[in-house]
C-alpha cells in the first residue's frame, strides 16, 4: 500500500518496499498492489519521493498489478473482494493438496496485515502522524525551569497540559522510540526524527 512516499533507497532499488515487490514478483507469487488516491496536503508531500512512487506506479500499471482507492472502507471492500478472487483464480492457490478453507485463508492474511501495525495509544497515533506532515519529520522535546514542551509540525502538545495529560503525551514518545518509529537524532532526547518504519506506519494510520 502506498500513498505519497515511496521508502529509503537500499542501493538495489529505490526502496526496501519495492525491491521485495520485485522478488516476490519475480519468484512467481501473486501480487496486490493498492495506491492510496486520497487528498493531501500539499505542504506536506516530498516531491522526491512522490515522483518516484508515480514512475514505481506507471511501471506497474503496465504489467496490470496495481488498484487504487479513495478510502479506508474504499480499500476495505476491494481488497477483501480482490482477495478473494486472486485465491480462487491464481494458479499459485492451487497447488496439490490445497483444501477448500478460501475464507479461512482470507481472515488470515486480513488479520496478519492488520497485526503488522503496532498498538500504541491514541496521544502516540496522534504524535507520529503529526510529525510525518513536519517538514523535516521531527520531535522536538524540551525541558525548561518552567515546565516542558513537546512540538512538531508548529504544534505544541504540552501547552496548558495538566500534570495527567502531560505523563501521557511523554510517555507517547517513549512508545513511539520503544517502537522504533522515531529515533534520538540528538543523542540528547530532545530532537526526535522519524524512521522509514515511522513514515510508513504514519502513512497507514493517515488513511
Amino acid at each position: 500500500m502506498f500513498w505519497t512516499r515511496i521508502g529509503t533507497p537500499t542501493g538495489e532499488a529505490v526502496s526496501g518496499s519495492v525491491e521485495e515487490i520485485e522478488k516476490h514478483v519475480q519468484a512467481g507469487k501473486p501480487a496486490m498492489i493498492y495506491f492510496s488516491s486520497a487528498p493531501v496536503r500539499l505542504d506536506s508531500v516530498d516531491e522526491v519521493q512522490y515522483k518516484a512512487l508515480k514512475e514505481f506506479r506507471d511501471q506497474l500499471k503496465n504489467r496490470g498489478l496495481i488498484e487504487t482507492y479513495d478510502t479506508p472502507g474504499n480499500f476495505a471492500d476491494k481488497f477483501r473482494r480482490q482477495l478473494a478472487t486472486k485465491i480462487n483464480n491464481d494458479l499459485f492457490f492451487h497447488i496439490e493438496g490445497a483444501t477448500s478453507g478460501r475464507e479461512m485463508m482470507i481472515d488470515q492474511i486480513l488479520t496478519e496485515a492488520a497485526e503488522t501495525i503496532p498498538a500504541m495509544s491514541d496521544e502516540a497515533k496522534a504524535l507520529l502522524i503529526e510529525a510525518s506532515i513536519d517538514r523535516n519529520g521531527n520531535i522536538i522535546y524540551s525541558r525548561f525551569l518552567s515546565g516542558e514542551s513537546l512540538s512538531t509540525n508548529g504544534k505544541e502538545f504540552l501547552r496548558n497540559a495538566t500534570p495527567r495529560d502531560r505523563a501521557k503525551w511523554e510517555g507517547a514518545l517513549r512508545e513511539l522510540e520503544t517502537l522504533s518509529l522515531i529515533k534520538d537524532a540528538g543523542y540528547k532526547g530532545e530532537i526526535f526524527e522519524l524512521t522509514r518504519e515511522g513514515y510508513d506506519v504514519a502513512e497507514f494510520l493517515s488513511k
